[in-house]
């Protein structure tokens, strides 16, 4: 989706960093082909030992603070990605966490929704199934792999007769509501504000564009740890996604609710998360 360069609020990101630097081959850490059959619990600990030993023999507590917080970006990313491609390309944080219902139990049947930046539409199918056979979801994504497997979903799961989705730029292309609907009952920003810039002209944006009675937001927390505020006082990158503009307090989400001519009729905090339900002032 088209951004744009400025960064207004007081904890957006800092630049993104360059490309990870190439391990010379004499630094390369390995572990014994051992590990591999050992118990998953015993494996993780020797893996944690190492990395406790390594800091612990670095010469300064300036260098071990720095190592520490720079290693917790790239094993986060590292688990991360590997726990979804362990379960087949989805995250277990669509049935872990209950996030899903913060949606669905804000969307009744015969309203007509559109999901902004909807990824592989697991949200999108929630609300499909949750609302009724009368409901009908609109899904956008920029991302055509995304789409496929969108569909595929609706169609595994029989709701394809009430999702539809369609390709294209949230920020550049207006969606017509599907036929014989006037308009966008409620939008949902699942995970979407937090990769955009001059966020607040977005939501009003869409605001016009699909007049809806609610919008539905999910954005990162910045304060949802303490490792989250140590990497910014040492100066480094604090965010969970490189690709993040900005990670939210909750003062942030409100004032750009608020800056957007929106209300906050609710504000939940919860994994680290803010969920929002906003309405049109």
């Amino acid at each position: 989706m088209n951004t744009t360069s400025v960064r207004a609020d007081p904890h957006a990101a800092p630049p993104a960093l360059p490309a990870a630097p190439h391990v010379p081959e004499h630094l390369q850490v390995r572990f014994p082909p051992e590990l591999l059959a050992a118990d998953p619990a015993v494996a993780a600990e020797a893996f944690a030992r190492a990395l406790r030993g390594y800091a612990r023999r670095l010469p300064t507590p300036e260098l071990q603070r720095t190592f520490c917080m720079l290693a917790d970006t790239p094993l986060y990313e590292a688990i991360d990605t590997t726990i979804v491609e362990a379960y087949g390309g989805v995250h277990p944080k669509h049935w872990t966490t209950d996030y899903h219902d913060f949606f669905t139990q804000r969307i009744t049947g015969g309203e007509s929704v559109i999901d902004l930046g909807c990824g592989v539409g697991m949200v999108a199918a929630s609300i499909a199934r949750h609302a009724g056979a009368d409901i009908r979801v609109v899904g956008v994504d920029w991302s055509e792999p995304n789409l496929a497997r969108a569909r595929t979903i609706a169609a595994e799961k029989g709701l394809a007769d009430r999702l539809t989705y369609v390709h294209g730029d949230i920020c550049e292309t207006r969606i017509a509501p599907p036929p014989g609907r006037a308009r966008f009952d409620a939008i949902v920003l699942s995970n979407v504000l937090e990769h955009i810039t001059d966020r607040p002209r977005r939501l009003r944006k869409w605001t016009d564009w699909y007049n809806p009675r609610r919008i539905l937001i999910r954005v990162p927390a910045f304060d949802r740890n303490w490792q989250t505020s140590l990497k910014k006082e040492l100066g480094l990158d604090f965010r969970c996604d490189p690709t993040h503009e900005t990670e939210y307090t909750e003062q942030q989400a409100r004032d750009e609710v608020h800056a957007a001519g929106l209300k906050v009729k609710e504000l939940i905090a919860r994994w680290g998360e803010y969920w929002v339900h906003a309405i049109p002032a």
